[in-house]
């Protein structure tokens, strides 16, 4: 769990929010924060809410725990971590005070998860673009948010703060960068956003290296022990790249 920032709230280890937590985790849900909605800035989280749940996981345990089956459909992972979130909390809570914002086809808007990982300690910008946590290095996600109306955080008993996840970007302190050195086409450089297209237009070679894997994200010192299973790695970039391959055709006919 992950109580950082001043955006976290604390609950006590027998409240619901507790409870909820450990049932996650059992399905490779690992990583849960609850964030003050106050200090919260994003129009798509709802006005009357007492907390917001973050939930994501971290490693290939999520991957073990998905069914094959689950797999065959169109987007696996976000239905069954719906599937999972919305048992639990109906477990937990009930039918009420709580609504699933992400993943969540039916709203329009969506909350921005790289802010609520910042607030929550997760989320530090790297050479990637995507985000890195100061233990789990690259290889974690956000996997969904709840808006809660029900208090989920009482208990008799209080939980401590863990700092687990207050630091620094763990990349200022890298001197080597071999994310950007081992970039083949590249697409990284320090302080700069990723060059999505020289990215994608590599990617998408014969035989590229780079089509089912990154070859700069496995580079990165950080986090080997929570690195994903290699078929989880070869489902997402293959879905990461066909969705690089849409944006760079809708901004040339934008051009």
């Amino acid at each position: 769990m992950q109580m950082a920032f001043d955006s976290s709230l604390e609950f006590a280890i027998d409240s619901p929010a507790s409870a909820i937590a450990v049932q996650l985790k059992a399905v490779g849900l690992n990583m849960f924060a609850l964030l003050d909605p106050c200090k919260i800035d994003d129009s798509a989280i709802p006005n009357d809410v007492t907390s917001i749940m973050l939930i994501g996981n971290y490693g290939r345990h999520l991957w073990d725990c998905m069914p094959d089956n689950w797999r065959q459909n169109d987007d696996p992972v976000d239905d069954f971590t719906s599937s999972a979130v919305t048992r639990v909390l109906t477990s937990e809570l009930g039918n009420g005070g709580w609504t699933i914002l992400f993943p969540n086809r039916a709203l329009a808007c969506a909350p921005v998860l790289q802010q609520l990982g910042h607030a929550a300690g997760w989320h530090h910008p790297s050479p990637l673009g995507n985000g890195i946590h100061p233990e789990h290095g690259l290889w974690f996600a956000y996997r969904a948010v709840a808006a809660i109306t029900a208090d989920i955080a009482s208990g008799t008993t209080v939980r401590q703060t863990s700092d687990a996840g207050i630091s620094d970007s763990p990349c200022i302190r890298c001197v080597d960068q071999p994310c950007i050195k081992s970039c083949p086409p590249s697409a990284l450089g320090a302080g700069r956003s990723p060059d999505l297209e020289a990215c994608v237009n590599f990617r998408s070679r014969d035989q590229s290296p780079c089509a089912e894997r990154c070859l700069a994200r496995q580079q990165c010192p950080v986090g080997v022990q929570s690195i994903y299973a290699d078929e989880q790695i070869r489902y997402f970039y293959r879905v990461s790249l066909q969705s690089l391959q849409s944006w760079v055709a809708e901004s040339s006919h934008r051009e």
